[in-house]
Formats: C-alpha cells, structure tokens, sequence
C-alpha cells in the first residue's frame, strides 16, 4: 500500500499555523485548535534515537514566528525542556522543513528552538532555500577576493536585512555555520521530507557532487550558486521545485509581492491531471502586472492550443506559497513523502 502526507505549519503573520501529524491514530483527520490546524495520518510506528516513536510531527515554513511555533508546539503536546532550551515530546519528534528564517520578528527565538530540539534529538532540521540563500549572502568564495556567492546588491540586502538585524554577533556566525550542515533531504523509516520537491536524478547529482546529502565544502557551495553549473538546477529543484517560462507560452512576465520581475512560473507538478498551463502554473494572487493591475487568469497560449509540460518526476505532494493548503498524493512503496515548496531563491 503506498501513503504520502505532506505537512505544512505556515506560521508568517499572515497565515495561521499548521502542520501534518503522522502517527498510528487510524484513518485522516483535520481538527483546529487554538487556531492551530494539524492533520494527523497512520503511520507504521518508526524508530527514532533508539525511543519507539508514535510517530512525527512535519512542520513548514516558520519564517521567524517563534511565538505561533511554540504555541504549535505546545499544541502538539511538546513542553518546554529547560536543559536544551527547546521542546521535547514523550513519544513523537518534530521535523522542521527548512526556511526558519527571514520575514518575522522572532527569528532567534525561532532557531534557539529548532536548533536546540535538533541537538537533543526531539527533531529533525532540513534546508530550506532562506537557510541556502543566507548561507550563500555569508560565505566569501574565493576567500579574500571580496566576492560572495550570493551578490551583495541592494536586492538581496534588503531579502535578507530583518536576519542580519535579528541574529548578530556570534550567534550569526554559529547559526550560519549550522545551517551548512542541515541535510538536503532526510529519507527516515517510513517518511521522506524535502523542502521543495523529492527529485531522485537531482538528489543522485547532488550525492555525487557532495559525496551525500549535505554540503562541506565552499567549493560545493560555490558550484550550487552557479547557474551555469548542473549542480545548482538539481539544488534549485530540490529547495524551491520546477519552473515554467510564461513568455515561452505567449504570456506577459509578473511581479511578485516584492515587486521584482519574473517571467517563469513554479509548477504545480505533483498535480498529475494537469495538461495545460493554466492548471500547470502556479500564480500568487498578489501578483502584479507592468501596469500595477493584478495579474490575469491564465488563458491557453495564443496558437498553440492546450499545453502539455512535464515536469520533473511528480514523486512527491506539496504545498507552495503563504496562502498553500496541505495536499497529499500517492507515490512510492511504503513511504511517506512530506514537503513544502519554497519560494524562489531570489525571492524574499
């Protein structure tokens, strides 16, 4: 029998809180409490620090709001554990699917939390594009040259000034340093996680290129930031998912919430009825046109009729964006797959 869950706690001030449970509690289920929606699913009990677990808890992108993600917590039955800092639960752990930072008020809180629940085993940690991008902004390749892999332009200044307000000192330098060693994927006992998309050809690339799932050198950074470089399209799917270019199908470019111009579109590719690109591409209701208007429906290119665009191995659900709903979708043998689909790497 094949089952996947994918989980997302949006916890942005603009979303409420979310996440999917997998544990041996019978059939799907939805419930909402204190404004906090989960999910919970069977599961087969996994094994975890040598503890028989019930089951895990998938939590999405936190973006900086520690206070919804300790209320989650709390919520999930977690209590504070004043040893390490965190949280900690009897008979479940929590994994964290990358993007903890930028955006918030509480992004330090937010990886005190993560951060300390990882060393003492009560949760997982996998990257997100947030925790890529700031790892990129800090690392200078070659060393003395003056040059980062991320440009420091007034774009990318401003995409990641509320974490370098937040974080400073050393704590940014130890932060930084720990987000180089979160995985890229995490393929557990009955459950698959990865922020974006679970790619199996990207993720045997990247495990050639890094000799695993996780990076260790700067020149491995170095080649991931590189678009010219096979390494950074297998990253680029793996931490935000596939793209389409609109203005190849005969339609205008947008701006994001942000205001920056894009023309290519993320993919709705675990959608696997999808044959055109309206049902194929996925468009931000706060997206703009040129002239400030809100973007328009997609129509069928001019000329070409539907639109049929494969996109890479729809092996796992997802949800994408602030405004994303949970979904789920059957793939795999006796796995589960959770994922969040990240925003662009060049977007905030």
């Amino acid at each position: 029998m094949s089952l996947s869950a994918t989980g997302r706690a949006n916890l942005s001030p603009r979303a409420q809180a979310q996440s999917c449970r997998v544990g041996n509690s019978g059939h799907p289920g939805n419930r909402t409490e204190n404004a906090v929606n989960w999910r919970r699913w069977s599961a087969v009990t996994p094994w975890c620090d040598h503890r028989p677990m019930q089951g895990y808890d998938v939590i999405g992108d936190v973006h900086g709001s520690a206070t919804k993600l300790e209320a989650l917590l709390r919520t999930l039955g977690y209590q504070p554990d004043e040893k390490v800092g965190g949280y900690s639960h009897p008979e479940r752990k929590a994994i964290f699917v990358g993007d903890l930072i930028d955006r918030g008020p509480e992004q330090l809180r937010v990886l005190e939390v993560a951060k300390s629940m990882a060393d003492a085993g009560s949760a997982h940690v996998v990257m997100g594009n947030h925790e890529f991008n700031a790892v990129a902004y800090a690392t200078e390749h070659p060393a003395g040259s003056g040059n980062y892999l991320r440009p420091r332009t007034t774009k990318n200044d401003e995409q990641h000034e509320a974490f370098l307000r937040q974080v400073t000192g050393p704590a940014y330098h130890d932060y930084i340093a720990w987000f180089r060693t979160l995985p890229l994927w995490l393929d557990l006992d009955g459950m698959r996680v990865v922020h974006a998309c679970w790619h199996e050809a990207s993720m045997r690339l990247v495990e050639d290129a890094l000799g695993g799932n996780r990076f260790t050198t700067d020149d491995q950074l170095a080649r991931a930031s590189d678009p010219s470089d096979p390494l950074y399209t297998a990253v680029e799917i793996l931490l935000k998912g596939p793209e389409i270019s609109l203005r190849d199908h005969g339609q205008p470019a947008y701006h994001d919430k942000g205001g920056h111009p894009r023309d290519h579109a993320r993919i709705r590719w675990w959608a696997d009825d999808a044959t055109t690109l309206r049902e194929l591409a996925l468009l931000d209701g706060s997206f703009t046109t040129d002239a400030g208007l809100p973007y328009p429906t997609l129509r069928w290119p001019p000329n070409h009729g539907p639109t049929s665009t494969a996109a890479p191995s729809r092996s796992c659900s997802a949800t994408t964006g602030d405004q994303a709903h949970p979904s789920t979708s059957s793939t795999g043998r006796h796995k589960r797959r959770a994922s969040t689909s990240a925003p662009s790497r060049e977007a905030s």
